[in-house]
This record gives structure tokens, C-alpha cells and sequence, in this order.
């Protein structure tokens, strides 16, 4: 039976932090060590164990960069794995890169206190209960706000939202790629039964002119065209939230002025006297702000305040299988709820990267929805600029990852009249699974591998100008 509360210390020197933290821990009965000198026993044990808390050196293995290549590895393995980098090189840009390549901290050999990292460790073991907790309460805001997924990184999300709702005095900030759906999360955080009001800005269009009366407000008279007093945001916000959106955007001088709002609680409309203001600040970016405030770009006193709880979302090319959930959560929400999404059309959401994440495939979605008038929805619906899209992703693959065999299906009829985009995407499909299967099967391989006939194969070809070496016969 799997232990409660796993730890990995993957490092070439293993056995001697395993020996050194164990005392530690070792009233605890529901944790358990283990230790892996060399990156192929570490994924053996991730592969036979889950592990909820993972030491790893950032040089661990054949070469220097070794563990900065297992990381993502293990991080893509076990989301929920609290991993922090070890390493003798503790400048900036070393902390940077593990940062932004998944982990959860990063720890210094060369300052390295093992009953600190044996205290952090009791802490995340005495707080399990409370994180499975958040995520129940986590999936209950998520169905209040709509959000559809199966990934355990989404999980993780909503239960710190979850988190973010008891704690209504700690800033929050959300990070994630544009499209993530970063509003979303910011609304569940405000969400029942909390009832918070949730102001939001978006701070790429605050005029560095307006900024004050933007966001503070302004009386009467103050200046030319103030013919009546208005609230600012912060004050709209009081005993509330006000969601900074994009807050990387967000201009020099207005950061200045911002935190100096953060820091009296109190914020001073044009022409008017200060006033008192009781505000939770959730921000948004889909930047690295600490890479911002290396480049000058953001204070880092600022970024300071506004890292209370820290919530990341990953993009929807790292976790697919969400994809099929939230297309089907925008069908029911459409005029047309009885709609499905035949398998062949799917397998082609599921092949494609979504660089603009959830936003894009609603935008894609909704667009089947108005071309179908029928379910199941097939890959004749899909728009031709995402066809485009997934042809041109396909034509600079450089590795096996295009869905095979029945996998995915062609099912455009050859008898039908083909338009451009669906001959370009058909094109680029054929052309990688010939070249990334070895690029010398017979046409009967081939076909088979992409899940149709050798004469279907042949009329592909033909109509298409394909010239396939050694499938041509």
C-alpha cells in the first residue's frame, strides 16, 4: 500500500541527505524516504511511486544540466509534486531558469540546512488534509463559474483559488499564457458564497495621463473636463477585490503610485483628500514578472506585494485532456445543447497545440456549432484557418507526435468537393506520418498506419499531387 506522503532525493551525493533528513521525520509514520543516485533510478521510482515532495539536484546525472532536463519530465509526470532544485550555483539566472521550468523553490548547497528543509517538509505533510479540502471546495467553484477539465494541474488551480476565498486579506496572482482563462479564476476566487464585488482593469489601457483618476478618482473641478466627481477603481473595489489584469502592462509611474496604495491602504482622488480604501488585489500576467523586474521593467517591491498566493495556469497544450470536456461544456451552453463532436473531428482538437489555449478553441468550437446543423459535428465543420493552423504545425513537426492510426481518421469524402484548407491539412497529414514513420513504408504500411485503404490511399495521392517514395506502388 502506497504511503500517505512520499519523498524523493534524487542527487548523486542521496543517500547522505536521506540519512540526514530521516531523523526528522522520522515520527511521522505516513512519510516515507527514497533516494536515487542517478536519473534512470529516479524514473523508475516515479514511474512505481507518487511522490509529494522531490529534492533534486540541478547537475544530477551525466552532465551539469542533467536535472534541469528532468524536470519538466517529473513535473509533466507528477503535477502535484512540490520539487525543489539544488545546486551549487545560486545566481539569478540559475534560479530563474528552474523556476520557470516547474519547480517549486530552489535551495542552495552552499548555505543547505537540513533541519530547514525537514521543517518544510513536516509542514506540507501536515497541511495534506487541509489542501484535499481546498479541492473539494476548489471543484465546487469551479462548477460555479463553469470551468470544465479533468487534468490534475486544474485541480490544483481551483483548490488554491479555494484558498485565495478563505485568506481575503492576501493578494493573489494568477500567471498564465494569454487565453488560459485567467478571468475565470480571478471570478471564482470572488465567487459564493464569499460575495465579494470584483472590480476589474485592464491595465494595458490606463493612459499614463488618466492613470490617478483612473484608478483613484477625481473630484469636481480637479481638472478641465471634471465636471462632476468620480469614483476610481479602488474605490469602486472597497470591501472587495480589484483584478489587475495584465498587470505587466502596467506603466512605471503607475506602479509606483499602485503600491504606494498597497502600502497606506489608502488612495488620494485629484483635487480631493485621501481616503481609507479596504482592497484585495488579484493580478494577472502572461509575462514573468520576475524576468520583468531583472530588465527594469517592474518593481520588485511591487511584484513582492503582490505575490501572496501564486497561481499558476498551464497552457491547454499541457493538459488535452481537458480539451474534450470544455468543448462539450460550450456546446451545452449553446443554442444547439444536443450537438456532439464525432471521434475523427476530435482526434484533430486533440492533435492541435491551441497556442491561444481555452479562448481559441471556444472561438473554434462556436464556429462548428453555427456551420452544423446536424450532430455529429465532423471535420467538415471545422473552420479553415484552423485547418491551416494544424497543417502547418504538422509540416514542421520535427519528432513522432501527429496522432496515428485509429487514433485519427480521415474521413473527408473523396467524393466530395475539397476546399483549399482541408486539401493543405490532408497534404501536410499524409506527407509527416509517411516522413516520420521512416519515410520507406509500402502503401499497404502506410495505409494502414493512417487508418484507411491502399486504394483510398491512392486516391488521396492523386488528387492531392502527393508523391510518397516507396508508397507510390
Amino acid at each position: 500500500m502506497e504511503n500517505t506522503f512520499n519523498i524523493l532525493i534524487a542527487d548523486d551525493d542521496s543517500s547522505v541527505y536521506s540519512a540526514s533528513i530521516k531523523p526528522f521525520v522520522n515520527d511521522l509514520p505516513e512519510a516515507k524516504i527514497y533516494s536515487a543516485s542517478t536519473p534512470t533510478l529516479c524514473r523508475q521510482m516515479m514511474a512505481e511511486h507518487k511522490f509529494q515532495f522531490i529534492l533534486l539536484d540541478i547537475s544530477f546525472g551525466p552532465n551539469d544540466a542533467s536535472g534541469m532536463i528532468l524536470l519538466p519530465e517529473l513535473r509533466k509526470a507528477q503535477p502535484q509534486s512540490k520539487i525543489f532544485m539544488l545546486s551549487t550555483h545560486d545566481d539569478q539566472h540559475t534560479m530563474m531558469r528552474c523556476m520557470q521550468a516547474g519547480a517549486t523553490d530552489f535551495i542552495s548547497k552552499r548555505d543547505i540546512n537540513i533541519p530547514n528543509i525537514a521543517k518544510i517538509i513536516r509542514g506540507f505533510i501536515e497541511s495534506q488534509g487541509q489542501e484535499q479540502q481546498d479541492e473539494a471546495s476548489g471543484l465546487r467553484l469551479a462548477t460555479i463559474v463553469g470551468a470544465r477539465f479533468a487534468s490534475p494541474s486544474m485541480k490544483r488551480v481551483f483548490a488554491l483559488a479555494s484558498l485565495a476565498q478563505r485568506n481575503l486579506s492576501t493578494p493573489v496572482l494568477i500567471t498564465g499564457e494569454t487565453g488560459v482563462g485567467k478571468d475565470v479564476v480571478a471570478r471564482a476566487i470572488s465567487a459564493v458564497p464569499v460575495k465579494r464585488p470584483i472590480v476589474s482593469v485592464d491595465c494595458g489601457a490606463i493612459a499614463e495621463s488618466i492613470a490617478d483618476s483612473e484608478l483613484f478618482g477625481h473630484v469636481r473641478g480637479s481638472f478641465t473636463g471634471a465636471e462632476r466627481s468620480t469614483m476610481g477603481k479602488f474605490q469602486m473595489a472597497d470591501k472587495g477585490d480589484l483584478f489587475l489584469d495584465e498587470i505587466g502592462n502596467l506603466k512605471r509611474s503607475i506602479q509606483e503610485k499602485l503600491l504606494r496604495a498597497l502600502q497606506n491602504k489608502e488612495v488620494t482622488p485629484v483635487g480631493g483628500k485621501s481616503q481609507k480604501v479596504d482592497v484585495r488585489i488579484i493580478a494577472a500576467t502572461n509575462e514573468s514578472l520576475d524576468q520583468q523586474v531583472i530588465n527594469g521593467n517592474f518593481r520588485k517591491d511591487l511584484l513582492e506585494r503582490l505575490k501572496g498566493i501564486v497561481i499558476h495556469i498551464p497552457p491547454l497544450r499541457e493538459r488535452p485532456e481537458d480539451i474534450a470536456l470544455i468543448a462539450a461544456g460550450i456546446i451545452a451552453a449553446s443554442d444547439k445543447p444536443t450537438l456532439e463532436i464525432a471521434p475523427a473531428c476530435m482526434s484533430l482538437l486533440m492533435a492541435y497545440s491551441w497556442p491561444g489555449n481555452v479562448r481559441e478553441l471556444e472561438n473554434v468550437v462556436t464556429s462548428m456549432i453555427g456551420a452544423s446543423s446536424s450532430s455529429p459535428i465532423t471535420v467538415r465543420q471545422l473552420p479553415q484557418q484552423f485547418m491551416t493552423s494544424l497543417a502547418i504545425e504538422m509540416q514542421i513537426q520535427t519528432g513522432p507526435d501527429v496522432p496515428v492510426g485509429p487514433v485519427l481518421r480521415l474521413d473527408i469524402p473523396l467524393e466530395s468537393e475539397l476546399g483549399p484548407a482541408e486539401n493543405q491539412f490532408l497534404r501536410a497529414f499524409i506527407e509527416a506520418r509517411h516522413r516520420h514513420l521512416g519515410g520507406n513504408l509500402s502503401g499497404v504500411e502506410l495505409a494502414s498506419k493512417l487508418n484507411i485503404s491502399r486504394n483510398t490511399l491512392r486516391s488521396y495521392a492523386k488528387r492531392l499531387g502527393l508523391k510518397l517514395v516507396g508508397a507510390d506502388a
